[in-house]
C-alpha cells in the first residue's frame, strides 16, 4: 500500500509540474500554482506526507483553471 500511495503521490507531482510548465509557456499566471505545488514536493520529499502532497498538488492544478 505506501508503495502505491508514494507511486501515485509522486506521478501527480510531477504531471502538475508539467502542466504548470506549459501553462508559464503559454503566459498564464502561475505563481500560486508554483508555490502550491513547490508545498507539495517538500511535503512529499521532506516530510513523508504523500496524502498531504497529492492534496497540494491538487490545489495547485486548481489554481492553474480558476487563479
Amino acid at each position: 500500500r505506501k508503495w502505491g500511495e508514494l507511486k501515485s503521490s509522486l506521478f501527480l507531482i510531477e504531471e502538475v509540474e508539467g502542466e504548470i510548465k506549459e501553462a508559464k509557456a503559454a503566459n498564464m499566471k502561475t505563481a500560486k500554482a508554483e508555490a502550491k505545488i513547490k508545498e507539495a514536493r517538500n511535503l512529499f520529499e521532506v516530510d513523508g506526507k504523500y496524502a498531504a502532497a497529492r492534496l497540494a498538488a491538487s490545489k495547485a492544478r486548481a489554481l492553474l483553471v480558476s487563479p
